[in-house]
């Protein structure tokens, strides 16, 4: 029986030990007049901190070589920029000697030095002409114009032999610009004379037996003209001739005089100008 007692109060090994709480199971408990209070430390005051610059170190020889190398650059600049200057000038000045050389040079008559000449027709029904020339003797083109300032003029004219009217009146070139758009307007009439060239001009036109009667007379006739151009660089000249043809002993035209054109010949006169129209060089100056 004591042997039982002692049996049943001894504890069994493999009995299963009641459960125990663990720390998952613990809930946390809501806390009640908890009061947060947020540590903040104490406010910053204003600090006027002195810095102190650390003196410049650099060499005083490396200070002056900066500088010369500096002036160095500045000069040298300064020398390219008058070899540019002078390499443009001069470029400018061989090209306007160039085009100085190659210029257009106009003068009367051809180069065998015949200045004009009668044009008899084949058929002597037919009527004659009188012709004058003219010579670019210069490389370039010209823009050209030419006329007779008045009638050809007989010495010791006579019923039969009137004066000879002139079929090419001269009347100068002129541009004009407009004031409300700026278009510009050419006169009619000029012609471009190549370098080089030749250029043979009708000035009258008379019958031939006209001529005949000059020559058999002996009689003096008088040609009075001017022709005026423009070259590449907007350059202007204008001259004025007279010519006369003798027929014993000269037997051709000769050159009486060749001057430099009168300011008002050649000019059309008109009593009202348009006030919107103003008239600018009759020569092309956007080369220049």
């Amino acid at each position: 029986m004591d042997d039982l007692a002692s049996k049943s109060s001894t504890p069994v090994a493999n009995a299963v030990p009641p459960p125990q709480k663990t720390a998952t199971n613990k809930r946390p408990e809501s806390p009640e007049n908890v009061t947060i209070t947020a540590e903040t430390g104490p406010s910053p005051t204003n600090k006027h901190e002195t810095r102190t610059c650390k003196p410049d170190d650099t060499p005083l020889w490396r200070m002056i070589l900066e500088g010369v190398v500096v002036a160095v650059g500045i000069y040298v600049a300064f020398i390219y920029s008058r070899q540019l200057t002078q390499m443009i000038e001069s470029n400018r000045i061989s090209r306007e000697a160039f085009l100085t050389s190659q210029r257009p040079f106009i003068t009367i008559g051809r180069k065998d030095g015949v200045l004009a000449d009668f044009l008899m027709p084949d058929d002597p029904h037919n009527g004659a002409a009188i012709v004058i020339y003219f010579q670019n003797n210069g490389h370039l083109p010209a823009k050209f114009n030419w006329g007779l300032t008045t009638d050809i003029a007989v010495v010791m004219p006579s019923a039969d032999i009137p004066p000879i009217k002139a079929t090419h009146p001269f009347g100068r070139m002129t541009r004009t610009r407009s004031k409300k758009n700026g278009s510009i307007n050419y006169s009619t009439g000029a012609v471009m004379l190549g370098g080089d060239a030749m250029y043979v001009g009708d000035a009258a036109s008379i019958p031939a037996d006209t001529i005949d009667k000059l020559k058999h007379r002996g009689q003096t006739i008088m040609i009075n003209g001017a022709f005026e151009y423009c070259d590449a660089l907007g350059n202007y000249s204008c001259r004025e001739f007279n010519l006369y043809y003798q027929e014993f002993p000269i037997r051709r035209f000769s050159l009486m005089d060749d001057r430099t054109c009168f300011p008002g010949i050649g000019v059309p006169r008109t009593e009202a100008k348009d006030p919107d129209v103003e008239e600018i060089s009759p020569c092309d100056e956007s080369m220049r």
